[in-house]
C-alpha cells in the first residue's frame, strides 16, 4: 500500500538515468561554455576544468568505494575482497 515511492519498473529506473545524464551533460556544457567566454584569463580556465575533472575523479571514486562496501554489507558478500 505504501509502495507508491518506490520505482520497481525498470523503465522509470532507465528513464531517470538517463534524465540524469542529459542534465549533466547540459551542465557541462554550460560550464565550459562559461569557463570560454566568461572568465578573463586562460588561467582560470584552466584551473576550472582541472578543479572540475578532479572533482568528477574524487566523486567517481568515493561513490565506487561506497557501493562496493555497501554490497558487502547487504549481501554478506566480500568475495572481492578476500585474497
Amino acid at each position: 500500500m505504501g509502495d507508491g515511492f518506490i520505482m520497481e519498473e525498470k523503465g522509470e529506473i532507465k528513464s531517470m538515468k538517463q534524465m540524469e545524464r542529459i542534465a549533466g551533460f547540459i551542465l557541462l556544457a554550460i560550464v565550459i561554455l562559461f569557463g570560454m567566454f566568461g572568465l578573463s584569463s586562460s588561467m582560470l580556465y584552466f584551473r576550472l576544468m582541472m578543479g572540475a575533472i578532479l572533482g568528477y575523479a574524487l566523486a567517481r571514486g568515493f561513490m565506487g568505494f561506497a557501493g562496493s562496501v555497501n554490497r558487502a554489507y547487504k549481501g554478506s558478500s566480500t568475495s572481492s575482497a578476500e585474497p
